[in-house]
């Protein structure tokens, strides 16, 4: 019982751009983290999270506002305030950290 069971979310705001959104961030941070040996299993948890976040749309901002992110399967406290952060302003201070590995520089 204690984990929330979460269905496909019908708000066309949050699946246009909070779904989507939220899945590519933790994707991203899934693959920089896998350039650095040492945070193979963070890493994996970011991806395994934003693979949850394309097949099964879990409404994070409901999750956010009930403080139950970390009952989603997969979502340990890290991944929930990068969650949160996102929810809550758009953005993620753990993303925006990767800010220089995420640009690449057009020739």
């Amino acid at each position: 019982m204690g984990e929330l069971r979460l269905g496909h979310v019908r708000d066309p705001h949050t699946m246009t751009g909070g779904c989507d959104r939220r899945a590519q961030v933790l994707s991203e941070i899934g693959y920089l983290l896998r350039q650095d040996p040492k945070e193979v299993y963070r890493a994996r948890a970011f991806s395994a999270a934003a693979w949850l976040w394309r097949s099964e749309r879990p409404d994070s901002t409901r999750c956010h506002k009930a403080n139950k992110l970390t009952s989603i399967e997969g979502v340990g406290e890290g991944i929930a305030k990068v969650l949160a952060g996102l929810v809550e302003s758009g953005q993620s201070s753990y993303w925006s950290d990767f800010a220089p590995r995420r640009t690449t520089r057009a020739r």
